[in-house]
């Protein structure tokens, strides 16, 4: 082989080896593109402080970036979270490679705190250790235990388990929503507030309809108390046969004749009631009936109950009288409904027959907390009757140092409720406040409150007339100005108005300028200007313009014609007339043809004579 044809050769072998590791180096590049990893998500941990003190076991943590929650964890040693170790817990954060160097906020039971370092950036992979510290916030912390004695967890198959948790607040006061778990899976919630150092009772209920046993958890932000539900088999065994009944009845007797008239005039007979779930009252007092001399009125006087006395409008009853507490209205009476407001106490009052439809005057005590945060003056006494909660009249309020005493008068007994209420508060808004004739505005209830109950209604009313009836309305009402009245109704009856201002332009609309002369003869060519606006009058002597509602000057100008400037008010009116006066030769108005012929011929006139 030639000397030329070797490095020939040569530079093909190059070549061919050049291009084969393109081509490999291409194809690895398209598989790694392909099978790129997702990135690894950041860790941290480190020290944890509010108003300079740790913050407390179960507190939870949280991460973001970019605005949205990425990561949390949960305090479980004072003041630290998470550990630099490879089994530690951290606070993991997600993001993706494009958030590479976004900053991450971190927050403290809700609350944003500093950091140091000063900046802390995500970066995949990272592992950092990093300090929070934060001004005073309140930071509940709720302990769980079981309350075993109602608690239920056996029963049989089909039945319902009861677990009811034992709740302590030793942080500060505040909120917790607690989680109820069956294997794993959140089945219910419940949001309890709870002052520092306070005990309350929360109670979880479920359905076992199959045998065996499964697992459930109560779980607070701090706190889990885990327990074993149970399903037994049910007692199958057939009960034991009924004796055998007389073959003869018994003869009728005057008691039995009695009972035949009873069930003619409609009167109930237990017998004949089915039997209906029975609710132990939380606590009870029966006292006996007493006349009291002062008053001039039976009276019965009681303890441990939220009654401390009934006193008749009637010297003759004589008897029992027995409080019962419960601690809701349907556990006294099966049909009724949630009074209003949030309820402080329930009580149902049996008297002496007879005695059911006396009017009394009832002596109602109630702790202050029985309704958290509640002002005393805000307790209102109510009677069920008929179905429906009715208020009281109060003749008199005492409020102690922990307890409020309510003298409320009533026409009858049954069941009896005290409980916070006032008046609502009513916020109307209006989203625009100011729009254009045959446009929408949306009329909006949402900002009103209730601070113990419910609103049950809204009415709308716009110059007398109710526009809607619901939280939010859409209206279009012609234009002017408008006030829109809200009203809300709560659940106990309360009312309260507000007042927001509607604004409803006209808009531009068609205004005619008509341009006369002296006549009364439509001037044709015309110019007529109105706020910058030019147009020329047709052969009626008509130039229309759009304007909007307001007070303007016409200028008009015509050959032959003085100018002259007319007012123009838009306010519903479309039509304006301006008349120009004719102009002379030398510019003077009203000297035309006929005048100067005149003034022409008594000059010719004159001048003959002097001669």
């Amino acid at each position: 082989m030639s000397g030329q044809h070797k490095r020939l050769f040569t530079v093909l072998i190059a070549i061919a080896m050049l291009l084969s590791v393109v081509a490999v180096g291409g194809v690895g590049s398209v598989v790694a593109q392909e099978d790129s990893p997702e990135p690894i998500p950041a860790s941290y941990y480190g020290q944890a402080t509010i108003g300079g003190e740790p913050v407390p076991e179960g507190t939870v943590i949280t991460a973001e970036v970019n605005g949205e929650e990425r990561g949390s964890i949960t305090v479980t040693e004072d003041g630290a979270f998470g550990g630099p170790a490879v089994g530690d817990d951290k606070l993991v954060v997600n993001a993706s490679d494009d958030e590479a160097g976004e900053e991450v906020t971190f927050l403290v039971a809700g609350e944003e705190v500093e950091t140091d370092p000063d900046s802390v950036t995500w970066e995949s992979g990272a592992v950092e250790e990093i300090t929070l510290a934060g001004d005073d916030i309140d930071i509940p912390v709720f302990d769980l235990a079981l309350d075993e004695d109602d608690s239920t967890l056996a029963v049989e198959e089909g039945e319902t388990a009861t677990v009811a948790v034992s709740v302590t607040n030793t942080g500060d006061s505040g909120s917790d929503t607690l989680s109820f778990e069956i294997d794993g899976d959140e089945v219910d919630t419940e949001t309890i507030d709870i002052d520092a150092g306070d005990t309350e009772t929360v109670t979880f209920t479920e359905t076992l309809d199959t045998v065996g046993e499964i697992d459930a958890a109560v779980v607070s932000a701090a706190d889990r108390l885990d327990v074993t539900l149970e399903a037994e088999e049910a007692d199958d065994d057939d009960p034991a046969p009924s004796p055998p009944s007389d073959p003869s009845p018994p003869p009728a007797d005057d008691d039995d004749d009695d009972a035949d008239e009873a069930d003619e005039e409609g009167e109930d007979d237990p017998a004949d009631d089915p039997e209906e779930d029975v609710v132990d009252p939380v606590s009870s007092s029966t006292a006996a009936v007493s006349v009291d001399t002062e008053t001039n009125r039976s009276t019965a006087r009681f303890e441990n109950v939220s009654v401390s006395s009934v006193s008749f409008d009637s010297t003759e009853i004589v008897g029992d009288t027995t409080v019962e507490s419960f601690e809701r209205a349907q556990d006294s009476d099966p049909d009724a409904s949630d009074p209003p407001g949030s309820t402080g106490t329930v009580q149902r009052i049996t008297v002496p027959d007879g005695a059911e439809d006396t009017a009394a005057l009832i002596s109602f005590s109630v702790d202050l907390d029985a309704v958290p945060d509640a002002d005393p003056e805000d307790y209102t006494p109510y009677r069920l009757a008929s179905g429906e909660w009715e208020q009281l009249d109060v003749e008199s309020r005492d409020i102690g140092d922990d307890t409020v005493t309510i003298e409320a008068e009533t026409p009858g007994f049954s069941t009896f409720a005290v409980s916070a209420v006032e008046t609502p508060d009513a916020v109307a808004a209006i989203e625009p406040t100011e729009i254009a004739a045959g446009d929408t505005a949306t009329l909006s209830a949402a900002e009103s409150t209730d601070r113990y109950g419910e609103i049950v209604s809204y009415e709308w009313v716009i110059d007398g007339d109710v526009v809607g009836t619901d939280e939010t309305v859409d209206v279009s009402p012609d234009a002017g100005e408008y006030d829109v009245v809200l009203t809300v109704t709560n659940d106990a009856g309360e009312e309260a108005t507000d007042t927001a201002v509607l604004s409803v332009d006209a808009g531009e609309q068609p205004v005619t300028v008509t341009v006369t002369d002296e006549d009364d003869s439509a001037i044709a060519d015309a110019t007529v200007t109105i706020d910058g606006q030019t147009e020329t009058t047709d052969e009626n002597g008509d130039a229309i313009f759009e304007l909007a509602d307001g007070d303007y000057t016409a200028s008009i100008a015509a050959d032959g014609f003085v100018d002259e400037d007319v007012a123009v008010t838009v306010d519903g009116e479309t039509t304006v007339t301006g008349t120009l006066a004719m102009e002379t030769d030398d510019g003077i108005p009203g000297f035309g043809i006929p005048v100067a012929l005149t003034a022409l011929l008594l000059l010719t006139i004159g001048l003959h004579r002097r001669q």
